[in-house]
């Protein structure tokens, strides 16, 4: 049965998630739906202008969730075996190493390489010193001692600042699948991000460096140096200059691609 969900956000929206109950054992499972109250009246959506398109989506994850629940028959399923059944994932032990473990799986192929290279990097921090934190210990005095540790190991302000916003990110991921509240954390700040003046090259240092590459007999090392110029020149990061193809995206005087992170458009001048 869809129902809503107590929570109420900012926008004073609640989470639709479904009651499933199973010779008595029951259990709640989220959808990606928010609606405001008024815009469900306990068995569908209402007076939304997606209404038609979300109400056919619940109703093929209804059909799902029925479809797995019948050959159970008269079974009788603990809590934690009717929500693998459900969901299709083996269940979380509640420990914060494991849960980034499943993200990876889950999210490799779907997030970019840097994205996935950072919540392994999060995990190992984690067992370096708190490998058998659960997300039920995590509440804004957890994260304060993190940052503390962080703070020692004589991390950069505003290394800091990205490290706090992926272990954020991690446990927002963990509460759209109801393993964790984030009121728990809501009297946290993460340290504010801190605007420093961008060091660079001058056109000398870079004409140097060019002619360092140019008289590079090892390919691995002058194919580096090549990409390091692209990168000066055109200001793509790295995920774009390593898809850079000349003949595709050199045209008209310009240098057009892609961008991989935000999906934009991104089109400079050929340099002299």
């Amino acid at each position: 049965t869809p129902i809503l969900h107590h929570h109420t956000d900012l926008k004073d929206c609640r989470k639709i998630i479904f009651q499933v109950i199973l010779n008595r054992v029951k259990i709640y499972h989220p959808t990606s739906f928010k609606v405001g109250e008024s815009q469900f009246n306990g068995k569908a959506i209402i007076n939304h202008p997606l209404a038609v398109k979300m109400n056919q989506q619940l109703n093929l994850k209804r059909n799902e969730i029925e479809s797995a629940l019948i050959p159970m028959g008269e079974k009788h399923l603990t809590a934690i075996e009717l929500k693998e059944l459900i969901t299709g994932e083996k269940a979380n032990s509640g420990l914060f190493v494991d849960f980034v473990e499943q993200l990876v799986e889950q999210y490799a192929g779907k997030f970019s390489e840097g994205t996935i290279k950072h919540y392994r990097s999060m995990r190992m921090k984690m067992l370096e010193k708190w490998p058998t934190v659960k997300l039920s210990d995590i509440n804004t005095a957890f994260l304060q001692q993190f940052e503390g540790e962080l703070r020692k190991d004589g991390l950069d302000i505003n290394t800091i600042n990205a490290n706090m916003g992926r272990m954020l990110s991690i446990l927002n991921k963990a509460a759209a699948k109801d393993l964790f509240n984030m009121d728990r954390v809501k009297g946290y700040q993460r340290p504010k991000y801190v605007q420093k003046i961008p060091d660079y090259l001058t056109e000398d240092e870079l004409k140097a460096f060019e002619n360092v590459v140019f008289a590079t007999v090892q390919p691995g090392h002058r194919l580096a140096g090549h990409y390091f110029l692209l990168g000066c020149l055109t200001g793509y990061r790295i995920s774009d200059l390593k898809r850079f193809d000349y003949d595709t995206h050199v045209k008209d005087s310009l240098v057009t691609l892609l961008a991989k992170k935000n999906k934009t458009i991104v089109s400079i001048p050929v340099y002299p």
